[in-house]
């Protein structure tokens, strides 16, 4: 089943439990606290239900008493892989496999920064790195904008941190004349530099869907991230 959440995680879990004649329950959009999940499930799986959390309650009464399907012998080499994989099982055998069942994407694991392979599955576009973790196309977008704001953010410490040396030594008795007017002009680029990164920062918008807020008549969807809001 898939509930509520951001992007569209679960939905190539869903898929293989669908592949494996397994039944699919996918709560109702409406009522989500964030509808991505949902909405990316039923537009790749065929969905066997979507329902609310009450319904959803009873279902799996109802589930939970009805004799299990036949067992499918089919199971796709690609799925025994990926399995392994979740668990931390696999082998390097695995993933040569896995690299043979995939395509060099040119791109790296915002996690790990190993190397990314895109999955030949034609329902949902999705990758998989060396060290095994898992991405959705936009789950990976949303990676790539953490690790930006995580250079920037490193980027913009570095540059405080020179400054304030800069600073400190720029009143040490020691510097006057022509090398006390270098260190100025350091101090000066450095701040530039600083606050342009900053800039950038407070620029920055997530691609995380907006979350909904509540109003008068009740819920309703945040048109955009606040410009800023890091």
């Amino acid at each position: 089943m898939v509930l509520t959440g951001q992007l569209n995680d679960g939905t190539s879990g869903l898929l293989a439990i669908k592949d494996r004649g397994g039944f699919t329950i996918v709560q109702e959009p409406g009522e989500a606290t964030s509808r991505s999940m949902p909405l990316s499930a039923i537009r790749h799986v065929s969905v066997d239900r979507v329902c609310t959390l009450d319904e959803m309650a009873r279902l799996f009464v109802e589930l939970a008493n009805d004799a299990p399907p036949p067992d499918d012998q089919t199971l796709q080499r690609l799925m025994q892989i990926e399995n392994r994989i979740a668990g931390g099982i696999f082998r390097v055998e695995d993933w040569w496999e896995l690299e043979r069942m995939s395509t060099p994407s040119g791109l790296n694991c915002p996690y790990c920064h190993s190397a990314l392979y895109e999955l030949k599955d034609h329902r949902v576009l999705r990758y998989r790195c060396r060290s095994g973790h898992a991405y959705s196309a936009e789950s990976l977008l949303s990676g790539q904008a953490d690790t930006r704001e995580a250079l920037l953010s490193s980027l913009f410490g570095a540059l405080i941190e020179e400054a304030t040396l800069a600073k400190r030594l720029r009143h040490e008795p020691t510097f006057s004349g022509d090398a006390s007017e270098g260190l100025d002009e350091r101090i000066s680029s450095l701040d530039r530099e600083a606050n342009q990164v900053s800039e950038w920062l407070h620029l920055m918008v997530g691609l995380v869907e907006p979350e909904p807020r509540m109003s008068g008549s009740g819920l309703t969807s945040a048109a955009t991230k606040p410009s800023g809001e890091l």
